[in-house]
């Protein structure tokens, strides 16, 4: 199995490009979200599904970015960037710290902020 950082990299390609994501793959049946600020709590494989999802629906067109990664042993921690062509000048922002186990991720807390606009 790839460096758990290879694999978030991996999973933002894919997530770019809206090919399908098979979320076994990459998720562990035992998958529990915990997004701080917001609320927003998901498990299991169908957790990891609507997160995607969720994240799909931010815009038409979103783009993942990630900005700093940090791997040590199975943690990884992920600052991201949330863009879009939305002529507002949609974007977001979060970061994440991710457990993994076997080579998926088990864990993932997080903070996401959804800016309305920014200047460019």
């Amino acid at each position: 199995m790839a460096a758990h950082g290879e694999v978030m990299r991996e999973l933002v390609r894919l997530f770019n490009e809206r090919a399908e994501v098979d979320v076994a793959r990459y998720f562990a049946p035992e998958f529990q979200l915990d997004q701080a600020g917001v609320g927003a709590s998901r498990s299991g494989l169908g957790g990891a599904r609507d997160m995607i999802e969720a994240l799909y629906a931010w815009s038409p067109d979103v783009q993942l970015e990630i900005l700093t990664l940090v791997e040590e042993g199975d943690y990884v921690a992920v600052r991201w960037q949330v863009t879009s062509s939305d002529p507002a000048g949609f974007r977001g922002v979060m970061m994440s710290m991710y457990r993994f186990v076997d080579g998926r991720i088990v864990d993932d807390w997080g903070i996401s902020q959804r800016a309305a606009a920014w200047q460019r």
